[in-house]
């Protein structure tokens, strides 16, 4: 008896808690595992990127040698299969996910997100608006600091340390000068 080939599977795709990353971030993984209605043996391998920590593998197997998840699913439901991730603390790079899904023997490559990039950082820039570029001993310099936090970033800090004997005054924004620092 020869019987055609499947043509058709059932579908993975994986989402992230996170547009982006920062250091030691924890991020959970989501992957919706969609057999079709007749696909009764289903499983999923996720890879944990490099340099990446497992804080939870959810209901999945762990094999920390290879870094894969494994997951088994009977039946032909529906269902999203979770685990939780913590990004690098020294992260430059983009965590890469990867893995496969398996509906009765034909293997998928898991869609969706497939890379997390660190958040970028808030930027902040330095202006003297009247100076020359010469300092006079006695005289005054106003100091313009303009900030850009990174997005998503809802509370910040800023610090400028002044010159050893210098002081500030004139603050704007409810900034204070203390120990040599505005």
């Amino acid at each position: 008896v020869i019987s055609p080939g499947r043509s058709l599977a059932g579908t993975a795709t994986r989402s992230l808690s996170a547009a982006n990353y920062t250091s030691a971030q924890e991020v959970t993984v989501t992957v919706e595992l969609a057999p079709l209605a007749n696909e009764y043996f289903n499983t999923l391998e996720e890879i944990v990127p490099t340099g990446w920590d497992l804080v939870s593998p959810g209901s999945a197997s762990w094999t920390p040698a290879t870094r894969t998840l494994r997951w088994v699913a009977l039946g032909g439901l529906v269902r999203e299969l979770s685990y939780v991730v913590r990004a690098p603390s020294s992260g430059t790079d983009p965590g890469l996910f990867s893995g496969q899904a398996s509906f009765d023997g034909t293997t998928v490559p898991v869609g969706g997100t497939l890379s997390l990039s660190p958040r970028p950082p808030g930027t902040a820039s330095r202006v003297f608006p009247s100076a020359s570029g010469v300092y006079h001993r006695g005289k005054g310099v106003q100091v313009q600091l303009t900030t850009t936090p990174a997005s998503g970033v809802v509370v910040y800090g800023v610090e400028e340390i002044l010159p050893v004997g210098w002081t500030a005054s004139g603050i704007s924004d409810k900034g204070m000068f203390a120990g040599g620092k505005v």
